[in-house]
């Protein structure tokens, strides 16, 4: 039988973020993405009308993003959390959040659902047994993000990139053979359970791009990170940052 080219090694993504559940559940990191301070300025404006705004997070860990959002804007609010990890679903940041326990890649949502749709350093986590395969995962991901947004609405990115073609496949193809050989190397984030498929930020452009044209882009920006100096050694992290982009999805 073919294998669903959507297919995604959720088991070992899934062991990962349960080893994390700690970090994950209490990320402060997560104020300080742009989406953050996007939606701060932008829900002053948005969609101005008496019911609260549906937003979705994909990946949202314990809810640390959403709640953030909901503490920065007066606007009444419908919080959702997909996330792949049910462990995560005892450790929500807030009780207004509505879990959910879905795939990106597979949940069966209904078009035109939500009014705002987001995710933060996920998409590098939708890894199938390919890189091949992988960009297919990534490239579907984000035409559902597109497909469950009502029209008008916003679809909302922030995710790491690395603007080296070989240090992404590299990346890919040694986590892939350390969670077979089972090695861990703490200081290089290599462990049995982690697999990543990194984006340049040219190809997350190009898929964005591909679902809505950039002219219905409100942001796109990238911020690079200064390498810790282990890193910097192996020159494998020395073009990496954070991709925001904000797409609106025509009416």
């Amino acid at each position: 039988m073919k294998k669903n080219v959507y297919h995604q090694e959720s088991e070992i993504v899934t062991r990962q973020f349960e080893d994390q559940v700690e970090l994950y559940s209490h990320n402060n990191t997560d104020a300080q993405s742009e989406i953050v301070s996007f939606l701060k300025k932008k829900l002053k404006t948005f969609q101005k009308d008496t019911s609260p705004l549906k937003i979705c997070e994909f990946g949202g860990g314990g809810g640390d993003l959403l709640a953030t959002i909901e503490r920065s804007t007066l606007r009444k609010l419908e919080l959702y959390n997909s996330e792949l990890v049910l462990e995560y679903k005892k450790h929500q940041a807030n009780k207004h959040i509505h879990f959910l326990n879905k795939s990106l890649l597979n949940s069966k949502m209904k078009d035109d659902t939500f009014d705002i749709v987001m995710v933060r350093n996920v998409i590098h986590h939708l890894v199938n047994t390919s890189l091949q395969e992988t960009r297919k995962n990534q490239q579907h991901a984000i035409r559902e993000l597109v497909r469950i947004t009502k029209p008008g609405g916003l679809i909302l990115i922030d995710e790491q990139v690395n603007n080296s073609s070989l240090a992404c496949t590299l990346f890919f193809t040694l986590s892939w053979l350390a969670t077979k050989l089972k090695i861990r190397f703490d200081a290089f984030q290599v462990t049995p359970n982690t697999i990543v498929g990194y984006l340049m930020r040219n190809e997350l452009i190009a898929y964005c791009d591909a679902c809505i044209p950039q002219k219905k882009w409100l942001a796109n920006s990238f911020f690079r990170w200064a390498p810790q100096l282990h890193w910097k050694m192996t020159m494998l992290m020395n073009d990496t940052g954070a991709a925001f982009l904000a797409m609106k999805k025509p009416l």
